[in-house]
């Protein structure tokens, strides 16, 4: 009987330089991956800040309408409804801070509207004398309080719409 033949198993070995390669190259993708990571996580945060710069944006403009259609609006508490809503967003976009400071220019602007209403209604009935003239005092406090008000805005505003973060 013949002896069967040992085939001899020879792996193929790659060279050494080329097992350099292959391990360079291995990193080099891996870095290249996380530095794609890393970018698009910049973007990410970066769409999200002027997401949110848009929404509070919206808020501060709002705000700034309100302010002067207290002065031209012939409906003012269908327009401070309309704040109402065009601010409904301020206590999930804003510190605690806005949302008292909207809150205290939507009380003003109610009590501008009352004591607006009180004054036609004392002109109507031709009531004079010293009750008219503190109500007068009033409305002119209120409304001058409110000619005032932009400066108070943009302070309270400005520190959450900056873009600088983008």
């Amino acid at each position: 009987m013949t002896e069967p033949t040992a085939v001899a198993a020879t792996a193929y070995v790659l060279p050494w330089w080329m097992q350099w390669v292959q391990a360079i190259g291995v990193a080099v993708i891996s870095g290249a991956g996380v530095y794609i990571a890393y970018r698009q996580s910049r973007i990410a945060t970066a769409k999200l800040n002027l997401d949110l710069y848009d929404r509070r944006f919206k808020v501060f403009d709002a705000t700034r309408k309100y302010i002067s259609d207290v002065f031209t609006s012939d409906n003012l508490p269908r327009r401070t409804t309309e704040f109402n809503i065009e601010t409904a967003d301020t206590v999930f976009l804003f510190g605690s801070e806005i949302e008292e400071y909207i809150e205290r220019l939507r009380r003003r602007g109610v009590g501008l509207h009352a004591a607006q209403g009180q004054l036609r209604l004392m002109d109507e009935r031709g009531q004079v004398g010293e009750q008219r003239n503190a109500l007068v005092d009033r409305v002119s406090d209120i409304e001058e309080g409110f000619a005032n008000e932009y400066r108070n805005l943009i302070a309270a505003f400005k520190p959450y719409l900056r873009l600088g973060n983008l």
